[in-house]
């Protein structure tokens, strides 16, 4: 599994699977992708590309308990961010623009739009 530029061309270049890791760059998935079944030379291993991608998933009654369920990601991926390792946190009792500056809610708004697979 990789998420990087490297990760995807030694396996198409080494004729092995690959399993890329959407989870940590959304943007760069169907890119990889692409580069992958591109550049991919047949080996002992494979003959022809064989690809697939993580993701992850948050299930729920609604929309609404889903992303207060993937606030726990959100911070413990703001904490991180922050340079501020930290064990899994529970969803706050309330989730708003008070409990974070605006800028952090801004991007946790836009990354949860990200994760949101409609």
């Amino acid at each position: 599994m990789g998420s990087s530029d490297f990760s995807v061309r030694f396996a198409a270049e080494q004729g092995l699977p690959f399993a890329f890791a959407t989870h940590l760059s959304p943007k760069y998935t169907l890119p990889a992708l692409e580069i992958y079944r591109t550049n991919f030379i047949p080996s002992d291993v494979l003959e022809e590309p064989y690809a697939m991608v993580s993701v992850n998933i948050i299930a729920a009654e609604s929309d609404e308990k889903a992303k207060w369920l993937a606030t726990s990601q959100l911070q413990q991926f703001l904490s991180s961010r922050r340079g501020k390792e930290s064990a899994p946190l529970k969803p706050p009792d309330e989730y708003s623009k008070s409990y974070l500056p605006y800028f952090y809610f801004s991007y946790l708004c836009e990354f949860i739009q990200k994760k949101t697979l409609n």
